[in-house]
């Protein structure tokens, strides 16, 4: 999970939101991906979300999978996704 956040971190710092917007997708967040989304911002690792949220790690994964296509964005080839 770090090395997503962190990926995506960097990448915020990089990149105005235009820029980020301009290789997002056509498909739009949706509301549960930017449940997720808020509490990756604030510092929470896959198995909290999970929780907090009522739903599997790997639902979990899949939503920031989702999030990270749409935007645009890669992780690399890393095990903690």
């Amino acid at each position: 999970m770090w090395c997503v956040r962190k990926r995506f971190t960097f990448r915020q710092r990089n990149s105005s939101g235009a820029e980020i917007a301009e290789h997002a997708s056509d498909e739009a967040i949706t509301p549960r991906e930017i449940d997720v989304l808020r509490l990756i911002a604030r510092g929470n690792a896959n198995k909290i979300i999970a929780a907090e949220l009522s739903l599997t790690e790997e639902t979990v994964k899949s939503h920031i999978r989702n999030i990270l296509s749409k935007l645009g964005l890669t992780t690399g080839p890393t095990p903690s996704l």
